[in-house]
């Protein structure tokens, strides 16, 4: 007999057509699912940046956000970024 499971109890999900997004931050390990690819920068709250290259239909790692540090996710393209975030509940 199967018990049964509620996907929420491991993660959280959120559909997003960025941006830019205000900061924030993520406390858990989380994959962006790229439904509408493109450039994006995330920009931290002291001015450190990296660029991200999200291809459509691709899946990407990224790790919880250092203790105390807040992020902002500008596209940086031409067209507008769709992606679906799955952030780990049970993972820091």
């Amino acid at each position: 007999m199967s018990t049964p499971f509620n996907p929420r109890d491991l993660a959280t999900y959120a559909r997003s057509s960025c941006c830019p997004l205000p900061l924030h931050r993520h406390e858990h390990p989380r994959v962006i699912i790229a439904l509408r690819g493109g450039s994006m920068k995330i920009l931290e709250e002291t001015g450190k940046s990296e660029l991200h290259e999200w291809q459509t239909g691709k899946a990407y790692w990224l790790d919880a956000n250092v203790p105390g540090t807040r992020h902002q996710d500008i596209n940086v393209g031409d067209t507008p970024i769709e992606v679906m975030v799955v952030e780990l509940q049970n993972e820091k």
